[in-house]
């Protein structure tokens, strides 16, 4: 059943893809996505996407990892919803890590989100150095299958997640350079080092877990923030992620979270109160400890 259509949501679906940064290929990227990391398959997931766009969401960020993309293209297909409207993501995940494995988890992630092309398609986690001896020939094959399948025009735009600059460095002196680089950004885990680098290499940046687990919007720091400015904790983080320069990805099925959380866009916190904020990362708040060289 297609879903209902309500002024204000369109009009936020509107300001959020026209808010949002312009891909080195041309394509405009939402201001902030959608996370289905963790959403059980089946209607959990149906629920959550189909909530999602009612209040607005137009981005969202899939993967073959969550087990859960059948689902979510359950939802964009019966949502009524044309498909140009979406901006929807996915990632190759390490059990796919060679050219034809790229190539064959691209087409199923498109064929289970019922899609007919993906906006964004990634390199879920990179392979290591300190895992594979390999490393350096694992990701080039898999970043040749992403740049064939870009030319191709089953994905408009490609990049990577949770890459560091030595992950990077072969990849950018392809002919076509990786144009997102995904990231866990947060307060208390927000990378600056590795983010300068990638946007000054022409990178749009994407962070996930945004909210660092929970455990950042629990901080009594943010909290106070949050009182200071007249906004939840979540909507703190998301501002930050945003005048980091980075897309943030929330996740949430509490229909008041997934409200709040698009409401980011109208207002700033202060130089000041951002430092503040960076200071969390000498204590790691919320830090996932997911790094491919760990």
């Amino acid at each position: 059943m297609a879903i209902e259509k309500r002024p204000e949501a369109l009009a936020r679906a509107v300001e959020l893809r026209e808010a949002g940064p312009l891909l080195a290929s041309g394509h405009r990227m939402p201001a902030v996505g959608f996370g289905t990391s963790g959403l059980a398959p089946g209607i959990d997931t149906e629920e959550a996407v189909k909530c999602a766009m009612i209040h607005g969401y137009r981005h969202f960020d899939c993967a073959a990892k969550y087990g859960n993309e059948i689902s979510v293209g359950v939802a964009l297909k019966n949502s009524g919803i044309e498909r140009e409207e979406f901006f929807i993501t996915s990632k190759v995940w390490l059990d796919s890590m060679t050219y034809e494995g790229t190539i064959e988890s691209c087409h199923r992630s498109i064929r289970d989100l019922k899609c007919q092309y993906l906006d964004l398609y990634l390199i879920h986690w990179p392979a290591s150095p300190y895992k594979q001896p390999n490393w350096r020939d694992i990701n080039l094959n898999v970043w040749r299958a992403m740049c064939d399948l870009y030319r191709e025009g089953l994905v408009k735009s490609i990049g990577v997640s949770n890459c560091k600059e030595l992950h990077l460095d072969d990849l950018l002196k392809s002919e076509i350079p990786p144009m997102v680089n995904q990231l866990e950004v947060h307060p208390g885990h927000a990378q600056r080092s590795l983010l300068k680098f990638s946007q000054d290499r022409n990178m749009v940046i994407q962070g996930w877990s945004p909210l660092g687990r929970s455990k950042v919007v629990r901080n009594e720091v943010v909290i106070e923030m949050a009182r200071k400015y007249g906004r939840t904790p979540a909507q703190i983080c998301l501002r930050y992620d945003w005048q980091l320069g980075v897309v943030p990805l929330p996740k949430a099925v509490n229909i008041d979270h997934v409200i709040t959380n698009l409401n980011f866009l109208n207002f700033e916190i202060s130089d000041e109160d951002m430092e503040v904020l960076h200071k969390l990362e000498n204590a790691q708040v919320g830090f996932s400890y997911e790094d491919p060289d760990m």
